[in-house]
């Protein structure tokens, strides 16, 4: 028989209503019968049988009262005409809407190693080629142009997006002509860069901000600290904060409060850096939760970090990896389907914590290009879609807006150090990549003593200043423990990177160090001139 499918704008249906189906079953004329299921946990529900069904040019439509119950289930439709049969599942809820609805927000982590070499030479060029560059149906260009896109299809639709400072700089560097590209590469830049600054002013995306680059920030103040560098990790961690907020306010207009922990990769005292750079709230992961100490109910709210005003979130680890690790859906209805059955999970999360907060939180490309999946945006467009449509029991929504409609109510006093994986740090260490850890480690020694020696009023100047050999000297530093170029450790270009960038930085101090002279005031102050 014909492909039946069935056009029912929402997941979750209000109990006791009437609802209208309009069945497709090709170009099939004439009249056959169609039978209505509802199952709710493996119980039948409803059961409506309706003979002499008109279908025109293939099209149809049957009624029916949803059942008096709530819970999720399965729609069950099934044709019968000439001795063939054709049926259709799609998942549902069922339910009344709530005083408080389910707040449901998607936080995506979009990020790119920094691009360039020490010659400021192009050696990584995903910065450009994740806009320009994809198959996918629905949309034009890469996984940061079809985000852009989606908000253009879906007005209604918030999200939280973390474009990460290094990625901003390099589309920024692009737009001054101060790299290498094509015109058209850099129109297509300009034309993603001025969509998420317009969905940011709009109040459709909440910014986020990060370290400069993305770095694995527990170990690095883990394994500076035995080195006895610890005091200079601290440092850097905040200056690239510092540096991070100010490239996404520069880059996007808005003024970030949120702070994204690269690899969600927790170290102790992380809140103290967070708080004193500008940040009020981070998002980590359900592993972080389930080994934290605290007041503890569910993932489904904020929490507060120890005795200080910073928040905390959780991620849904089960429905972010369902996106993580989607396989592609192979066409638009199969993509439509896949986004029934992530809809009717989130039901499932407000049956279990009425007016919760669920974060998904994922890379914001991977997803799309690890596998090329053709039809993976258009399962997010209609996730997207059937929730503004079900914004009865589902709210789109931002971080910044929970934090200020949503007050904390319990404490977590400790969390566990670690990433995403496991809590470890597995992917960034081992074998050739310990021995890139001990490499920079050592180059960096000479950053940490030009540091150490040079007054705070000084530093403070030093590092806001661009062009000051210390600014650059951090700068180097924080590229060389990139974690994406630590991700890939094992290969090329990212060990000579790593290299590169740990050099630049040993030689821009050395430089200083021989121009710096010392005069000994008094037993404590030490006056550099450089």
């Amino acid at each position: 028989m014909t492909f039946l499918s069935i056009h029912l704008p929402k997941v979750v249906l209000n109990k006791n209503s009437q609802q209208k189906l309009t069945l497709s079953l090709g170009r099939f004329e004439g009249t056959a019968r169609v039978i209505i299921e509802i199952e709710v946990l493996n119980e039948t529900k409803l059961l409506k049988i309706v003979d002499n069904v008109e279908f025109r040019k293939g099209l149809a439509s049957v009624d029916f009262q949803v059942p008096d119950i709530v819970g999720t289930g399965i729609l069950r439709i099934t044709v019968e005409k000439n001795g063939e049969i054709a049926v259709k599942e799609l998942p549902i809820g069922i339910g009344e809407p709530p005083k408080n609805k389910l707040k449901v927000v998607f936080v995506w982590h979009h990020h790119q190693a920094p691009p360039l070499n020490p010659g400021m030479k192009i050696v990584l060029p995903w910065f450009y080629i994740h806009i320009s560059q994809g198959s996918f149906q629905g949309f034009e260009g890469g996984p940061y142009a079809v985000h852009v896109d989606i908000h253009r299809k879906i007005p209604q639709a918030l999200d939280v997006d973390h474009v990460s400072p290094s990625l901003l700089e390099a589309w920024m560097m692009a737009l001054q002509n101060k790299l290498e590209m094509s015109l058209e590469d850099k129109r297509k830049i300009e034309k993603v860069l001025r969509g998420f600054k317009q969905l940011a002013l709009e109040g459709k995306i909440e910014p986020m901000f990060s370290v400069y680059a993305h770095t694995i920030q527990g170990y690095v103040l883990k394994v500076f600290k035995e080195r006895g560098m610890e005091e200079f990790a601290r440092e850097l961690l905040l200056w690239e904060l510092k540096l991070g907020k100010k490239l996404v306010n520069k880059a996007l207009g808005i003024e970030p409060k949120g702070v994204w922990t690269p690899e969600l990769y927790w170290g102790e005292g992380l809140e103290k850096l967070y708080l004193e750079a500008g940040g009020r709230y981070t998002v980590l992961c359900d592993q972080h939760f389930e080994k934290a100490v605290g007041e503890k109910d569910t993932i489904y709210e904020p929490y507060l970090l120890g005795d200080t005003n910073f928040t905390l979130f959780f991620r849904d680890r089960k429905l972010s990896d369902w996106i993580s690790f989607l396989k592609d859906p192979g066409s638009e209805e199969n993509a439509e389907l896949e986004a029934r059955w992530f809809v009717a999970a989130l039901y499932e999360r407000q049956l279990q914590k009425p007016g919760g907060v669920v974060v998904i939180a994922l890379d914001g490309e991977n997803w799309m290009i690890m596998i090329e999946k053709r039809y993976a945006p258009l399962f997010l467009y209609h996730v997207y879609n059937f929730l503004v449509s079900n914004s009865d029991y589902f709210e789109l929504t931002t971080l910044r807006s929970v934090v200020t409609k949503v007050k904390p109510t319990r404490r977590i006093e400790k969390l566990p150090e670690g990433s995403w994986i496991a809590l470890s740090a597995s992917q960034w260490t081992g074998d050739i990549k310990d021995e890139l850890w001990n490499y920079v480690l050592e180059k960096l020694k000479y950053v940490a003593f030009l540091a150490s020696i040079i007054p705070p009023e000084d530093k403070d100047r030093l590092l806001s200043d661009e062009n000051s050999f210390l600014y650059e000297a951090y700068k180097a530093s924080a590229t060389a423990i990139d974690s994406d170029y630590f991700w890939y450790g094992y290969k090329e270009p990212e060990q000579t990177l790593i290299k590169e960038w740990a050099d630049e930085a040993e030689k821009i101090s050395r430089t200083a160090l021989s121009k710096v002279r010392a005069i000994k005031r008094d037993e404590t102050k030490i006056e550099v001139f450089n």
